[in-house]
């Protein structure tokens, strides 16, 4: 089961209608329901602790068959987490997150976390209106098209033995340390694009369009 979990940080209609038919199921996290009823799709779950949704929509989307999961105020988890967890309880074996940015740079930052968590055992995508981002821990091959930008952070102390095909600057057995800004504003040349590396565990940021 593919699972969307729904933000509430920047996406566009468009966008998230084009998520939408792409998933299964569909999980707003709080206020981000009225994203999911904005563009008229009703979510099959909407998870968090209720401070931004308004309680008659939920009290509508409820009669609706809506489940509502309500966390405590004071929980130690994100709504995002909290969210990622309800997919895996339903049998999501993939995960894409939407609307992970917005005003907060610190919930930006625990959204992109939550690609790493070792608790979540299927792998998870954000998508963006402008980039897709995921980890790589063996090898991924994936659809592009020439001359769109693409970064690769390294999430390891050392990312070693990273190869990769289809990219302007290849790497051949290279390696990445952490804090480095080497693996930044490489170029897509050819589709599709392979990465695989030995050990440790890199970030892919692929970008809609070229960046200058």
């Amino acid at each position: 089961m593919k699972v969307l979990v729904i933000l509430n940080g920047d996406v566009s209609l468009e966008n998230l209608k084009r998520l939408v038919e792409e998933h299964d199921k569909v999980i707003a996290a709080d206020g981000a329901v009225a994203k999911a009823l904005g563009i008229g799709v009703t979510p099959d779950y909407v998870v968090g602790d209720m401070d931004s949704a308004d309680d008659e929509t939920l009290k509508k989307l409820e009669e609706q068959g809506t489940e509502i999961v309500r966390a405590a105020r004071e929980s130690e988890l994100t709504d995002a987490e909290i969210s990622v967890r309800k997919a895996l309880e339903i049998g999501a074996y993939e995960i894409t997150m939407t609307g992970t940015s917005g005003g907060r740079v610190d919930h930006t930052f625990a959204n992109f976390g939550l690609l790493m968590n070792p608790e979540i055992s299927v792998p998870i995508h954000i998508c963006e209106d402008n980039f897709e981002a995921f980890v790589v821990r063996d090898k991924e091959v994936f659809d592009s098209v020439p001359g769109r930008t693409i970064s690769l952070i390294p999430l390891a102390i050392e990312v070693k033995d990273i190869w990769t095909d289809g990219l302007k600057w290849n790497y051949m057995g290279h390696s990445l340390h952490i804090g480095t800004s080497r693996g930044l504003s490489n170029e897509v040349v050819a589709s599709p694009v392979e990465i695989a590396i030995g050990s440790g565990a890199l970030l892919v940021i692929h970008y809609r369009e070229k960046l200058h």
